[in-house]
């Protein structure tokens, strides 16, 4: 890590003078490849670096932060006190996100009056993307929308599990290319490439794009992208929570593997298994965003492209396979009691038989003795 810093400041002190402008723009996206290929905490150390360098970015190029605060937001509560404050402004979206998404902007955004990205998408499953706007911001979000959270989250674990991205705005159509999501800042009609449908559907269909291109297809790709960045952040919470409970379950394979007595009650198996009951649910349930995307293939494309660059699936699948090995360890606890419950149940019996017994041979020896 530190290598990789001091090479990264050491390249933020080259001059506009020393490169050549043709040279510029693939020296930059070589810069942020890597940095976005290290750890988290590196990355943020990086960008510290930066930072305080007064080298101007290349092309504007500019930040997307994604974090998750809490288990799920109310979002009917959220409108409600939006319309109590003065910062935040809330933006039209699609109907058929109502229940999902928020967009908002800055009510008085001195950079918005120029460009149209800097935007905050709130999503229902507890989390924050935020695009182009300083941490000052952020923290006012965060704290606005406290009120409205269900099972908050540790200031830690939202300060560990945060995805950063870097992104510009050009006049291609989106993308996400050596690790830099390009943007467009103006809608484009022609994005969504029309679909062979029956009458009845495409009349519907019909309907859908004529809402899409009002809402904008640059907010459209930004939501889409936002989506794959809220699905790792949430993804990466649940690692943080499974990585917990291994460590709450270390103590059993220690004992288990030195032989000794494991002393664990039936009830806290209970609680093990209905923990990685719970972490499974969360990991593999269906998004409600998933119907967004069955109709526009280009935003498909996009979120899709996001999640592979950012190891979704592969991270799934791994914690997947490691649920499954806890709930063997868990079904082998349960069996293990089980088994001790009945070999309790057993010594009971044999010690009732043999009371009985006992009583049989006094009883027998009374009547000997008077006969």
């Amino acid at each position: 890590m530190a290598v990789c810093s001091a090479w990264l400041s050491n390249t933020y002190r080259f001059s506009s003078s020393t490169v050549p402008n043709t040279c510029y723009k693939t020296i930059w996206k070589h810069i942020a490849a890597v940095r976005l290929s290290l750890p988290l905490s590196c990355r943020r150390r990086l960008a510290t670096t930066a930072s305080a360098n007064v080298l101007p970015l290349p092309d504007q190029i500019l930040e997307v932060h994604a974090i998750k605060t809490a288990a799920n937001y109310n979002l009917t509560r959220l409108d409600a006190m939006l319309q109590r404050q003065s910062m935040f402004e809330k933006q039209p979206l699609l109907t058929e996100l109502q229940h999902s998404v928020r967009l908002l902007r800055l009510a008085k955004d001195t950079m918005a009056a120029e460009h149209d990205h800097p935007r905050l998408f709130i999503f229902s499953t507890g989390t924050i993307v935020s695009w182009g706007h300083s941490e000052n911001v952020l923290q006012a979000l965060m704290t606005l929308i406290r009120p409205v959270e269900s099972e908050s989250l540790s200031s830690t674990v939202v300060a560990q599990e945060r995805e950063v991205l870097q992104y510009q705005v050009t006049s291609k159509p989106p993308s996400l290319r050596n690790g830099v999501i390009n943007i467009s800042s103006q809608a484009e009609e022609d994005a969504l490439a029309p679909l062979d449908e029956s009458q009845v559907e495409r009349e519907s269909l019909m309907s859908n794009q004529i809402e899409d291109r009002k809402i904008g297809m640059g907010v459209l790709s930004q939501l889409s992208f936002s989506h794959a960045l809220s699905t790792s952040v949430e993804l990466g919470v649940l690692e943080a929570e499974l990585s917990q409970y291994a460590h709450q379950m270390e103590w059993i394979t220690t004992d288990i593997k030195e032989g000794r007595k494991i002393k664990i009650s039936r009830h806290h198996v209970l609680q093990l298994y209905g923990g990685l009951l719970s972490l499974r649910h969360d990991l593999n349930r269906s998004s409600d965003m998933n119907d967004f995307y069955w109709d526009r293939e280009p935003l498909e494309r996009l979120y899709e492209a996001t999640c592979r660059f950012l190891d979704v699936e592969a991270r799934r699948r791994l914690c997947n396979e490691r649920i499954n090995y806890h709930s063997e360890l868990v079904e082998l606890l349960r069996i293990t009691l089980s088994e001790r419950h009945t070999t309790l149940l057993e010594q009971a019996i044999i010690a009732l038989i043999m009371i009985e017994v006992l009583f049989e041979c006094i009883h027998y020896a009374e009547r000997w003795m008077v006969g």
